[in-house]
Formats: structure tokens, C-alpha cells, sequence
């Protein structure tokens, strides 16, 4: 009987000590986690962070774009011949030239082109005249 005790206690013992051991590693698996959860938190707040930053880059880059466009693109009447940025510095027959080259282009990218071009003339003109530039219409 007594060997039986014996037995049974370093079985008992065994168990316990199974036990134990698997409660320390499942511990420390759980603060291992727990501390990569923490980790992924932080990369996880970071990364909206660097979203926003690059998201704000990129709209600060479209503004620019935009701003650069506005200042070479003509205006609707423009665009159409219906009016001439610098008209009031401009002959008839200049208008009219003007007018009808526009008219000719082909591609949006050449309208705008010459019409950087004629905005510089005109504002080169009004410095020489000491005259206002106007955007008149026929």
C-alpha cells in the first residue's frame, strides 16, 4: 500500500509540476502577445499617420497643379473667341487674326500654348503703353 502512495504522489507530482509549467508558458506566450498587440497598436496608429501625410501630400501636389493650369488656362469666352485678354491693346485686324488662329488649333494643349504666348505680348504691350490690360468682347 505504502508503495502505492509512493507511486501515486510522483504521479500527483508529475502532474503538477505539468501543470505548472504549461500555466508559465501560456503566461508568458500571453504577455508575449500582449506586448506584440502593443506593437501592432503603435505600427497600427503610425500607419494612418504616414496615410494622411502622403494623402495631404498628394492634395497639396493636385492644388499645385490646378493653380499652375488656372493661370494658363483661357477662359470659357475665351477659349471660344468671344472675347481677347488684351483686346483694348490690339488693332481690328489684330483681333481678328487672333480670332481665326485660334479658331485653326487642333489640340487644347496648342490653344493653350498661344495663349500664354498673346497673355505675355499683351502684358509686355501694357507695360510699354502704361495702359491697363482689358479682356474685351466683340
Amino acid at each position: 500500500m505504502r508503495q502505492r502512495i509512493q507511486s501515486l504522489s510522483a504521479v500527483l507530482a508529475s502532474v503538477l509540476l505539468a501543470l505548472t509549467s504549461a500555466s508559465v508558458i501560456a503566461q508568458n506566450r500571453g504577455q508575449g502577445q500582449a506586448q506584440g498587440q502593443g506593437r501592432g497598436q503603435q505600427a497600427s496608429q503610425q500607419q494612418p499617420v504616414q496615410q494622411r501625410q502622403t494623402q495631404r501630400s498628394a492634395d497639396q501636389q493636385r492644388t499645385r497643379d490646378q493653380s499652375r493650369d488656372r493661370v494658363h488656362q483661357p477662359s470659357a469666352a475665351e477659349a471660344k473667341g468671344q472675347s481677347i485678354y488684351g483686346g483694348n491693346l490690339m488693332s481690328k485686324e489684330e483681333q481678328k487674326r487672333y480670332r481665326e488662329e485660334l479658331r485653326s488649333m487642333n489640340t487644347e494643349q496648342q490653344r493653350n500654348e498661344y495663349i500664354s504666348r498673346h497673355r505675355e505680348q499683351m502684358e509686355l504691350r501694357s507695360k510699354q503703353r502704361k495702359v491697363p490690360v482689358e479682356v474685351t468682347s466683340e
